[in-house]
Order: C-alpha cells, then structure tokens, then sequence
C-alpha cells in the first residue's frame, strides 16, 4: 500500500482526492491505484474509481493502463 504523512497528506489540494471527506488520495500512480482498488469501500464506489482513473490518465505514463487492478503492459497483448 502507498504510504503518505499527515503532513504531505494535509497539503494536498481538495483535487487530490477522489473521494469524500478528503479520502482516497490521487495525487501519483501508486495512490491512484490505491483508490482504484479499494474503491468498494466508499459510499460511492463508481464516483471514486471514476475519479482516480481519470487521475490516471492525467499523470505522465499513461500510455499503460490499469484495468481490474492489473498493469496491463500493451506490447504483452500484441
């Protein structure tokens, strides 16, 4: 599991969750896929995977894409 401080967790914009109340931190891949795995813990499970997939996306090496809480290499499926 991704590790953050309080600290570094309290600095993070709003934006930076993909949940309520602050929750389920987005802010680099391993947080994102984070969310992305334990999104059936959230009150809205959709909303939250939603979130933390489009946060995917918008980060550096997206090229790649994580599907079912598996990295999916595209040049393995070729």
């Amino acid at each position: 599991m991704a590790k953050m401080s309080k600290g570094k967790r309290d600095s993070l914009p709003s934006s930076s969750f993909a949940g309520p109340g602050r929750s389920f931190p987005v802010n680099d891949r391993a947080h994102a896929k984070a969310a992305i795995m334990d999104s059936k813990y959230a009150p809205n499970p959709a909303a939250v995977r939603a979130k933390a997939e489009a946060a995917l996306h918008r980060m550096p090496g997206a090229h790649s894409s994580f599907h079912h809480g598996k990295d999916i290499n595209m040049k393995d499926h070729r």
